[in-house]
């Protein structure tokens, strides 16, 4: 069931990714996969494995299959994010609500599938942890509009 998810995860995200109105450039989404993917393995392996908060496919230690999924999947959520992410304040603020119920909830989905299997982890910790990922992407998607274009 967790392949599945997993799979039926990466089809959904594939095709939004194909058929979206692209706002962000070649470079703009190559440099984001870059850094998308490298902030979420040092934080998976910062809160997974050193502070042992939860584990990914309920195996201890890190596993050839978790890194291939967190270089990609994470990443594709973000790009998504980003090249739907509105350039004014007061419309961000509400789509960083969006985003952080809906990362918040597809975590649940994630437990439910059996890929995140708690430990010290409570979904607290999940609402703050996008909240800052909200706020770094609204500054990402400044950074990337103001230097790489």
């Amino acid at each position: 069931m967790t392949i599945s998810f997993i799979v039926a995860s990466y089809i959904i995200l594939a095709t939004i990714i194909i058929f979206m109105p692209k706002k962000l450039s070649f470079p703009e989404i190559y440099f984001s996969w870059i850094v998308i993917s490298f902030i979420v393995l040092v934080s998976d392996l910062a809160i997974g494995e050193i502070f042992d908060f939860y584990d990914l496919l309920d195996k201890p230690g890190p596993q050839l299959i978790d890194l291939m999924i967190e270089i990609t999947l994470p990443a594709f959520f973000g790009i998504i994010f980003l090249n739907f992410m509105p350039i004014k304040i007061k419309k961000s603020i509400w789509y960083c609500i969006f985003i952080i119920i809906f990362s918040t909830s597809y975590e649940q989905l994630a437990r439910y599938f059996e890929y995140v299997h708690y430990k010290g982890w409570n979904i607290t910790y999940s609402v703050i942890y996008y909240a800052v990922v909200c706020i770094f992407l609204y500054w990402h998607s400044w950074f990337i509009r103001k230097f790489i274009r």
